[in-house]
């Protein structure tokens, strides 16, 4: 396995960038979810991290053998861990086992070996065995839990958690992962609890840890969308200090923060919500704003998707606005890739608001007052239609356009919401000794794509013939 390519890194990341990696994908890839690739992100990130069998036997002072052949299996086995050779380290481990019986570091790195190898169950097992032998040694308890939440036993995981909590157990790492396991099972307060605590330790060195520090606040304020207004406005006005407070180092992770917003504003739909939205946007732009003329043209160009998705949500959930106005906001503020589809879009769209003219004008008044990026891009079509005389007029001359394009892109609203707008089959007849002949389809103009498949157009192709 690539470990690099595993957490998506560089060859030559420093520890900060290869952390960064690993706790992203981590939560994209839960255990319960998606086990191996949960695994595979795992094993690289401890793959690619400090000495694990030093620090390990540092912090844990494991139990080895004295005599002489045991010191020699120690030694051996520092080493293969050192190399990352972890199946030769497991070899190694259960010889120790094999000649001592259940010694502790024997048995501890034959869980760990099995745990990298992808043998999580054999590796909780033993993980289990060990908590019950030295049931004194909390660093035991932790390696079980976060074993139980790697396999994937999420009840387990979540009480063996909860017990390495209430004895004290805080380092950063096993309080992001039980923060985890909280949102896995659905308990949020506590979820938020612990991500709170966990900022707490990060905070004592924020230079250190701004990108943990970003996905920690990040995480709460996005969670606390499903809680109450007051759980989410302390977790946005957390949030929006930590960015006060690092304005120096949060400009390089600006890509970072527009991601978190970009999720924040699609799971915040609360019109109650809006205003502190509103003030932690606008806080972000003034702190990440560049000084350079182009690259600040550039930032509010990207921000403004930020605002946009903002007022789309904001209208999903106002309830003054009709489907017809809500579906308009996608026609005439997204963004496609084809051409053709954008203009049949907006120009179904814009049919539907002809239908509704001038009933719709409310909620035009609306739009115009409330959703100022949407108005943007309307507000051409409304002065069309407040300065036409002859609605009906503008009305099939925009039908005419649709109808040439409906016969090659399928998905629009105007026929399924106005059927009785649907033209009727164009018939062609001829009375004469071998009857009436009728056009079953419409009829293909002189610069259409020839029906045959040749690629040429039809007056070029068979409209010769």
């Amino acid at each position: 396995m690539d470990f690099y390519e595993v957490l998506g890194v560089p060859r030559d990341a420093d520890q900060k960038t290869i952390k960064r990696a690993y706790f992203k994908l981590v939560r994209q890839y839960t255990p319960e979810k998606e086990p191996e690739r949960f695994q595979q992100i795992r094993e690289a990130y401890e793959n690619l991290t400090a000495n694990e069998g030093q620090k390990a036997e540092n912090s844990l002072k494991l139990e080895f053998p004295a005599d002489p052949m045991g010191g020699w299996l120690r030694e051996r086995l520092m080493k293969q861990m050192s190399a990352h050779d972890y199946g030769e380290a497991l070899k190694t481990a259960e010889d120790g086992l094999m000649h001592y019986g259940e010694m502790e570091g024997f048995l501890y790195f034959a869980a760990l070996c099995q745990a990298h190898l992808g043998k999580t169950g054999k590796a909780v097992k033993n993980f289990e065995r060990l908590t019950k032998l030295f049931p004194d040694n909390d660093r035991h308890a932790r390696a079980l839990a976060m074993a139980y939440y790697s396999r994937g036993y999420g009840k387990k995981a979540y009480e063996a958690f909860g017990k390495c909590y209430n004895k004290g157990c805080r380092d950063y790492e096993f309080l992001d992962m039980y923060a985890m396991c909280c949102r896995d099972r659905g308990k949020t307060e506590q979820c938020m609890a612990v991500l709170k605590e966990a900022s707490g330790i990060l905070e004592k060195c924020p230079r250190d840890n701004i990108f943990e520090l970003l996905d920690n606040y990040g995480g709460r304020v996005c969670m606390a969308v499903s809680r109450g207004d007051d759980s989410f406005t302390e977790a946005a006005r957390d949030f929006e200090g930590f960015l006060e407070r690092n304005r120096t180092y949060v400009r390089e992770y600006e890509p970072d923060i527009w991601h978190i917003f970009m999720n924040l504003v699609y799971e915040c739909g609360k019109p109650s919500r809006d205003s502190v939205i509103g003030k932690l946007i606008q806080t972000a732009e003034e702190i990440l704003m560049p000084e350079n003329r182009k690259e600040a043209s550039e930032f509010r160009d990207k921000w403004n998707c930020v605002k946009s998705e903002r007022e789309y949500w904001r209208m999903k959930s106002d309830k003054r606005l009709s489907e017809v106005m809500k579906e308009s906001y996608n026609a005439f503020c997204s963004e496609h890739e084809d051409a053709a589809i954008a203009r049949f879009v907006q120009r179904d769209l814009q049919l539907c608001i002809l239908e509704e003219y001038p009933k719709i004008n409310r909620e035009l008044d609306i739009v115009k007052e409330e959703y100022p990026l949407f108005w943007e891009n309307l507000k051409d079509f409304v002065y069309t239609l407040e300065h036409t005389s002859d609605l009906e007029r503008l009305r099939q001359q925009y039908q005419k356009d649709y109808d040439r394009r409906e016969k090659y892109i399928s998905g629009g609203l105007y026929y399924d919401w106005y059927p009785h707008r649907r033209p009727a089959a164009e018939k062609v007849q001829w009375s004469g000794e071998e009857g009436t002949y009728t056009r079953t389809q419409p009829k293909i103009g002189r610069n259409d794509p020839c029906p045959c498949g040749s690629g040429k157009k039809y007056k070029n192709c068979c409209g010769k013939k």
